[in-house]
């Protein structure tokens, strides 16, 4: 939050599959923003709000988060800085079991749907808290836009962070005692200028890794 822009707002949507009878659609958005951005030689506050709504399947299953955030970035030098953020928030789920198929309404030879399921019908919804921190390192030597063609520029960003630092209960069913596996991100990006041109490069790389699931991008 606010290490990037003095404000900053995002907004993203999302509608997969059309042609199946249940799309899967999923809109985000955050805004973002320096508080004191008179005192930015010794280091400024800034925070944050972001959300993320979700609908998938013939059940509708539904996320919907919203959350809070606050970050202190401590001025390293004339172009460093090393920031701390906290959040937290509030997550929403339900799903629509009635509009399920279950095992117990095969009979042998084809789904009969006036059979019991013998699981809990009807919407089923679960709440809890969510919270969640890191740490950004941030190195720009230009207060202007994007440019390299002055040859000198270099913007570098490492960041690390862990989400879902409380580990909530994530199961639908009463007394089940699934929880959500912590989150751990590390990423990175720059952009360099190279002497004696008007060529820059622009290195980057993302790691996700939450329980037995890892993913990474680099580019």
């Amino acid at each position: 939050a606010g290490y990037n822009h003095d404000v900053q707002a995002i907004l993203n949507y999302k509608s997969q599959w059309q042609s199946i009878p249940s799309p899967y659609k999923t809109a985000a958005g955050s805004f973002d923003m320096k508080f004191d951005k008179k005192k930015v030689d010794k280091g400024f506050w800034a925070g944050g709000a972001n959300f993320f709504s979700d609908k998938a399947g013939d059940a509708q299953m539904r996320t919907t988060q919203a959350n809070v955030s606050l970050a202190y970035h401590v001025r390293m030098s004339r172009y460093a800085t090393l920031g701390t953020g906290l959040q937290g928030g509030f997550v929403q789920r339900s799903i629509n079991a009635s509009a399920l198929q279950w095992g117990n309404q095969y009979d042998g030879m084809a789904y009969d749907p006036t059979l019991a399921t013998g699981e809990t019908g009807g919407l089923i919804s679960k709440a809890y808290l969510d919270f969640g921190g890191g740490l950004l390192y941030n190195y720009n030597n230009t207060a202007g836009e994007r440019n390299v063609t002055d040859n000198h520029d270099m913007k570098v960003c490492i960041g690390a962070s862990a989400f879902h630092v409380n580990q909530p209960k994530y199961s639908f069913y009463q007394g089940g005692n699934e929880k959500l596996f912590m989150k751990f991100v590390v990423h990175g990006n720059a952009l360099v200028s190279l002497k004696n041109s008007n060529v820059g490069l622009a290195p980057g790389f993302f790691y996700y890794r939450q329980g037995p699931a890892q993913e990474i991008y680099a580019g």
